[in-house]
């Protein structure tokens, strides 16, 4: 690999090319302005404002995707060996690369009060007034149809959405983004749903799904979009200057939960974690008209209460954190 100009105009969309030199926004503070600088040669970069920086396109790739150790980046090379030579053969060759998509979804179309859509949330306990704030739509045809598309947004800027299909019948309730056709140039574990709604705030809860943080306090509640935090989601976390962290995720992610409680712990964060009743998310008992669990701080005993919960099933234990 000689040129890195076709891997860095798909990862980095709206960076600036200058001559061999392109300029955008750093992958580890995500700072506003253009100040990470990249040699599109040897992959030589540094942030003029965090001051990361990676000695190789070995590094930089390391970098930009998140990965720690010789093994998860050969593995991601050697998966993606065929894709980087294309691209790098003729990084100006705009035909070559697969195409960008960063919009939603072109058949879909706001959510109207009183639709069948609109009805759906509101018995998830989702009102008008938050299907409106979040600017949530819907797809009647194409590949999302009969699904609920919601954007997710950082610092004002489009940087995924989220599907959820109102088809009882239909067995995937997500479909996700991205076909082999198009290429979306944001990858979910590095997105945080509504991250900034909670930025300077000092306490703030962590839910897996979407659904659940609306029902557990819109400015408060943020979403991972999974079970598991990565480590750029954890910098975004901690970048919000927080200081108290409620984890709220489903029940059956209980090793996930020790381990994010074990990291933000780490971090000087005190950490909470409300343990919900096997088979019930946060947005379910919204629906069923549950109260919350009282948070109960991470320690000993709220570690042996979590593990409790995986081995009993709805009706043989119960608990009030």
């Amino acid at each position: 690999m000689t040129d890195l100009s076709g891997y860095l105009s798909m990862r980095f969309p709206d960076g600036v090319q200058v001559n061999d030199e392109w300029r955008t926004q750093c992958p580890n503070c995500m700072n506003e302005k253009e100040r990470f600088f990249i040699d599109a040669i040897n992959g030589k970069s540094y942030c003029h404002h965090c001051g990361a920086r990676s000695g190789s396109w070995v590094g930089l790739i390391a970098m930009v995707e998140g990965l720690y150790g010789k093994g998860q980046i050969g593995q991601w090379i050697r998966a993606h060996e065929t894709d980087l030579k294309s691209t790098y053969r003729n990084p100006h060759n705009k035909t070559s690369r697969i195409p960008m998509v960063l919009s939603l979804p072109p058949e879909c179309i706001p959510i109207e009060p009183g639709d069948p859509f609109c009805d759906y949330l509101n018995k998830r306990g989702i009102t008008w007034r938050t299907v409106k704030q979040y600017h949530m739509h819907k797809c009647v045809s194409g590949k999302y149809k009969f699904r609920i598309i919601i954007p997710v947004f950082e610092n004002d800027r489009l940087v995924y959405f989220f599907d959820r299909t109102v088809d009882p019948t239909e067995k995937a309730k997500t479909l996700g983004i991205g076909t082999q056709d198009t290429y979306w140039p944001i990858e979910k574990s590095r997105v945080v749903f509504n991250l900034d709604a909670v930025r300077g705030r000092t306490d703030i809860l962590i839910a897996e799904g979407i659904l659940s943080a609306l029902s557990l306090g819109e400015n408060k509640t943020i979403a991972l979009l999974g079970k598991t935090c990565s480590q750029h989601q954890l910098k975004k976390i901690l970048d919000t200057g927080v200081t108290s962290i409620t984890l709220c995720l489903d029940p059956d992610a209980i090793k996930q939960t020790a381990d994010l409680a074990s990291r933000l712990a780490a971090w000087g964060i005190r950490v909470s974690v409300c343990n919900f009743e096997y088979g019930y998310d946060p947005n379910d008992y919204l629906v069923h008209r549950l109260p919350i669990p009282n948070p109960e701080p991470w320690n000993l005993m709220s570690q042996i209460r979590l593990h409790l919960n995986q081995h009993n099933s709805r009706g043989d234990f119960h608990t009030a954190c």
